[in-house]
């Protein structure tokens, strides 16, 4: 009563992204699944990434985002397929870059590893 209502005319969407690791290579990026809403500066963002064989990689896990983050932010997960293990996506200030990290800051990945990442961060 008395307030405005607005009707959400946003749509998810499902842009390229790639995943790389800080040091060494990932042999093969398997399945890639991202989509990401925006209403106002809020990015909601949900990511699937499957790493097929692991390499020789190393360091921490860094996926594109769609939309630059407007200050340090975190986005939590879990690897799905071989440990469990909770996720922190780390969204890095005024760029399109998440670092992905085990919960205790060591690499996350392993062959046949699933990370399932959701959260909102802030645009710039």
């Amino acid at each position: 009563p008395g307030g405005e209502q607005r009707r959400w005319t946003a749509r998810w969407r499902t842009p390229s992204a790639t995943v790389t690791s800080t040091t060494g290579t990932i042999t093969t990026v398997g399945a890639l699944n991202c989509a990401y809403l925006q209403v106002g500066s809020l990015v909601f963002v949900r990511l699937d990434i499957t790493i097929t064989t692991n390499g020789t990689r190393a360091g921490e896990i860094d996926c594109t985002l769609p939309v630059n983050g407007k200050q340090h932010q975190v986005i939590v997960g879990r690897e799905n397929v071989v440990t469990g293990y909770e996720l922190q996506g780390r969204v890095r200030t005024t760029t399109t870059s998440m670092r992905i990290a085990r919960y205790d800051a060591s690499y996350p990945g392993a062959d046949t590893a699933q990370f399932i990442l959701t959260g909102v961060y802030e645009a710039a």
